[in-house]
């Protein structure tokens, strides 16, 4: 194979890079031929960071702009909110979300989905944990896919609410959960 110059080198490496940001310097070597240390070198020179200070850059974006409820990061977007009822939450899955190799989107964006649109039912200010869960994985979600969850509370019985939540593509069932959530003791004792 013949030699790439410095110039085509340092395009491919970016391409590289921009398809895959987390690659490390032994798979950048591998992939453009050379050795380790030029491509230490041309990072360099091209201001490109580590792979940590990348990961954590690219975290560090992602999170810019999410919200968060009773200390999670809220899956979705709010469609519909009636406090202390029910809860419309939408999530569309991006190639972030899905296994590599099969496309499927990873349990736990699900899951999260659910869980946060349950917790935004009660107030910012109410100190409450889940304490049970019951999912079910109705059928794998691929990318592009977008996933409507409804929640809503059906039983309360003191400090404890009963959440369901059903998540649904088109018209299709994809996932269901039940979650019970508590208001805190401490809270409780207040109450009383």
């Amino acid at each position: 194979m013949p030699r790439r110059s410095k110039t085509e080198r340092h395009q491919r490496l970016l391409e590289m890079l921009e398809s895959t940001p987390f690659l490390t310097d032994e798979e950048l070597a591998r992939g453009l031929g050379v050795s380790i240390q030029t491509i230490r070198l041309d990072r360099m020179e091209l201001d490109v960071a580590e792979l940590r200070e990348r990961i954590r850059t690219k975290a560090s974006d992602h999170l810019i702009n999410e919200q968060f409820i009773q200390g999670y990061r809220l899956m979705g977007d709010l469609m519909e909110l009636e406090p202390g009822k029910k809860i419309l939450s939408l999530l569309v899955i991006t190639p972030e979300m899905t296994v590599p190799k099969n496309g499927m989107v990873r349990p736990y964006y699900l899951v999260a989905q659910a869980h946060t649109a349950a917790l935004q039912l009660f107030p910012p200010d109410e100190e409450v944990f889940t304490s049970s869960a019951n999912v079910k994985f109705i059928r794998p979600v691929q990318v592009k896919e977008r996933i409507l969850a409804l929640a809503e509370v059906v039983e309360t019985k003191g400090n404890r609410h009963r959440v369901k939540v059903v998540s649904r593509s088109d018209q299709e069932r994809v996932f269901r959960a039940t979650f019970i959530i508590c208001w805190s003791e401490s809270e409780r004792k207040e109450d009383v």
